[in-house]
């Protein structure tokens, strides 16, 4: 044990073979930054262990097992950029997670439960490049969210709502290569020429 233990202070837990590899040792290993979680046998992690591991960037969310993963862990974890949200048990996936995962580029609208999207949640998605147009149900897509979506490449003018789809947006999304001139009402379609301005 005490040649393993000298083998951790020198190296890491990585170099003591796997059937050699106790609690004590992954402990040690783990308190003083010499393994990861993925070194650490599975009936040898314990929540603290977990916690600490990813705490002291040695270990990432999807190596903690799915029954120690707690809400705290999981939002530290995204924060830290040390997990994504699809990573996070679906009964921990709280309106506030989602919205720290998003916004911290660690997740997408599709990892998000139905019933956590909200207009916000959708806005700041796009915004952030986590989420897609198309993803916003119809009666959510406002005139400011679908400039911003052609504006960030998150989306097509053939899904802007008809009544949205003013000259300066149709303008916007041929321009980004977001739209097709068949999209452009044909109230405006005089505007263009071949795709372009006139």
């Amino acid at each position: 044990m005490n040649d393993y233990r000298k083998i951790i202070e020198l190296g890491s837990l990585s170099d003591v073979p796997k059937k050699r590899r106790t609690a004590e040792l992954c402990q040690l290993a783990i308190e003083n930054g010499r393994g990861s979680l993925e070194d650490i046998p599975k009936k040898h992690r314990t929540a603290e262990m977990c916690e600490l591991a990813v705490k002291k960037n040695q270990g990432e969310l999807h190596d903690v097992l799915v029954a120690l993963r707690t809400e705290e862990l999981c939002l530290f974890a995204l924060e830290q950029k040390r997990g994504w949200l699809d990573d996070v048990p679906f009964s921990l996936r709280t309106a506030e997670l989602c919205r720290r995962a998003i916004e911290n580029g660690r997740g997408s609208l599709s990892d998000v439960p139905k019933k956590r999207r909200t207009a916000e949640l959708f806005q700041l998605a796009i915004e952030n490049g986590r989420g897609w147009l198309s993803d916003v149900p119809d009666h959510l897509r406002t005139a400011d969210l679908c400039r911003r979506a052609i504006e960030n490449g998150r989306g097509w003018l053939s899904e802007v709502p008809d009544d949205l789809r003013t000259a300066d947006l149709c303008e916007l999304a041929v321009e980004k290569n977001q739209g097709e001139l068949h999209d452009v009402p044909v109230a405006l379609k005089h505007l263009f020429s071949q795709g372009e301005k006139k």
